[in-house]
């Protein structure tokens, strides 16, 4: 996965890159909160 997320950051210009990196976080938060959810 991360390598496919690599080579895609090729092709993708530098406001595209910082727009995913501010929106990696988020996202990865999200994904942590659905999993405590699905314990629970």
């Amino acid at each position: 996965m991360w390598k496919i997320n690599l080579e895609i950051k090729h092709y993708l210009t530098n406001e595209e890159r910082e727009l995913i990196m501010n929106l990696s976080p988020a996202y990865l938060k999200w994904g942590e909160d659905v999993r405590q959810e699905g314990r629970q």
